[in-house]
């Protein structure tokens, strides 16, 4: 059994005593689901807003110049993935990607726009880094499969005790 917390970091990330605090918690078999509102820039990696969090395990988010494509989101085709042998539709949010400074994420979901998860094993725990959360918002939820996906993820490898938003 372990605890979840989900934190969405909206208006500003984490400072850097707090990511080094939330990550002795992960080492010690917690499960974090994260997205940050921090946009790396493509070729230096860099942020105005540098979050610790992401910086400590090398993932950088990037968003994604859909100007050109005159995209209408809600006509976004939901991406199909498999979980624990389910499939699933889900839809991201297309202006948003992921990336990965290592190799050694355990899980990665992309679809044409890019990468929109990572999850990592870190000694006991697990962190989970989402590009967006749109999909489970109030109006998006009952969408395709969104419901059993975020219930998917909430209980991935282990049942959850409590779940944290922050």
């Amino acid at each position: 059994l372990q605890d979840l917390l989900i934190l969405v970091q909206e208006n500003k990330p984490l400072k850097e005593e707090q990511a080094a605090q939330l990550l002795r918690w992960v080492t010690t078999g917690g499960h974090l689901i994260m997205v940050s509102n921090t946009i790396h820039d493509e070729d230096d990696h860099t942020s105005a807003n540098n979050d610790p969090m992401l910086k400590a395990i090398r993932v950088f988010r990037y968003e994604n110049d859909l100007n050109d494509l005159d995209l209408n989101v809600e006509e976004v085709p939901p991406t199909e993935i498999s979980w624990e042998a389910t499939p699933l539709q889900v839809t991201f949010q297309p202006n948003y990607r992921l990336q990965s400074g290592y190799s050694n994420h355990t899980q990665e979901i992309s679809d044409p726009y890019g990468t929109h998860l990572l999850t990592y094993h870190i000694s006991n725990g697990i962190i989970t880094v989402l590009s967006d959360l749109e999909f489970i918002k109030n109006d998006a939820i009952g969408n395709h499969d969104h419901a059993q996906f975020l219930w998917h993820l909430v209980n991935l490898e282990r049942p959850v005790t409590r779940v944290w938003f922050m």
